[in-house]
């Protein structure tokens, strides 16, 4: 009896022992599927990047064309929720002659006189940023043209959001050289004074980032940073761009690039000090800091405007239309504290692909994500895109 009850034991055993071997090799066979889909996304990762790294630079993609010189109109966008158009907080026209190896800036301030459309709601306000608002950036860029005399060939756009994450990439100090830039009310002459200091940071930033060669990382961060613009350059003309300038060297000859302004005004030679501009603010201010209107960007606390930030996001992050504008704004670039910047930035990303139909168009906006996390080193966030991905391919 006792021999049976051992056989048997000895049967079940067996038995058990086959099924958990099945079952284990079909556990294996998944994961063995599942590693594959994986690397497969990895992969494909890998090929939108080495795409972009090596995208050719051929003569036809010549943003020159037959021309010695191009011109850009350059244009810092502020614009709120809601708003169709924005108003041009900052407008700089850059011209980079190749011939000559000259960059010239020219700054227009914003307060410049324009022309309004005839159907404008208000008819006293007859300043070049407010063409831009009312009569949309069509009517507004013909009419700083005809205040530079002059045609652009192409057009860059950059949002108050995008701004942000521009400095933050170049590793700036973000409000403050947020508020050294916005900074008016301590110059006697005000408006014209920041436009020609917006005109004299572009020149510090090409004559510290111009790139000195040519290689991958600095094709990686030029992505990055054309991704935050908006623009009809494609990014492989930036890429003949940024070779241009390389060539002109201004690193080692700074001189190469003059600031103008127009129409003109008698200005200040004012450095953007990189090591503190905060510190730099608060000395122009000086005894004014005290009766600046409570509103002013200047005069709030960091932890006023996140908190504010914060709420609308939360607020509004079920609604579609909401989402769509805040993700085409980069939003939660403005947000400082780093983990809450990404945490932000992947829930607008769900809310934001739950507006897309198509399969390929949710692929895209996932991979472009994961791209962005790699070149930032986010892994832990760059595997969260990929786990997207995954979902979505399943």
């Amino acid at each position: 009896m006792k021999k049976i009850i051992k056989i048997i034991i000895v049967i079940i055993l067996i038995g058990l022992i086959g099924w958990f071997s099945v079952e284990k090799f079909k556990d294996f066979q998944k994961n063995k599927e599942v590693r594959a889909a994986k690397q497969a996304i990895d992969d494909k990762i890998d090929q939108l990047i080495t795409a972009r790294q090596n995208a050719d630079v051929n003569a036809e993609d010549d943003p020159f064309g037959d021309k010695d010189s191009l011109k850009i109109l350059l244009l810092g966008l502020d614009s709120r929720i809601g708003d169709k158009n924005g108003h041009c907080d900052a407008i700089q026209f850059i011209e980079i002659n190749k011939k000559t190896n000259q960059i010239n800036i020219t700054a227009v301030p914003r307060g410049t006189y324009s022309p309004l459309p005839e159907y404008s709601p208000i008819p006293s306000e007859y300043y070049i940023s407010k063409a831009c608002e009312v009569g949309g950036l069509e009517y507004g860029i013909e009419q700083i043209e005809k205040i530079l005399g002059q045609k652009a060939d192409y057009l860059v756009m950059v949002g108050f959001s995008e701004a942000i994450g521009i400095f933050r990439n170049l590793n700036l100090p973000t409000t403050e050289t947020l508020q050294w830039l916005r900074n008016r009310q301590s110059f006697a002459i005000g408006e014209p004074q920041r436009a020609h200091n917006h005109s004299t940071f572009i020149k510090q930033m090409i004559v510290k980032f111009a790139p000195k060669n040519n290689s991958k990382l600095d094709t990686t961060w030029q992505y990055l940073i054309y991704k935050l613009l908006k623009t009809d350059l494609s990014f492989t003309q930036v890429r003949f761009i940024a070779d241009t300038v390389q060539s002109i060297k201004p690193n080692e000859y700074p001189q190469r690039i003059q600031t103008h302004m127009r129409p003109s005004y008698e200005i200040q030679e004012i450095k953007y000090d990189e090591v503190a501009p905060g510190e730099q603010v608060k000395k122009l201010l000086g005894s004014i800091v005290d009766i600046l209107p409570e509103n002013d960007y200047s005069n709030e606390s960091l932890a006023d405007i996140q908190g504010r930030l914060l709420k609308k996001i939360n607020q509004n992050i079920d609604d579609k239309e909401f989402v769509r504008w805040a993700y085409d704004n980069h939003l939660w670039l403005q947000i400082e504290d780093d983990q809450v910047r990404q945490e932000t930035h992947f829930s607008l990303l769900n809310k934001h692909l739950e507006s897309y139909d198509s399969n390929e168009d949710k692929e895209l906006l996932i991979s472009e994500y994961i791209i962005a996390m790699q070149a930032l080193n986010l892994v832990e966030w760059k595997d969260k895109g990929k786990e997207l991905l995954f979902e979505l391919q399943k």
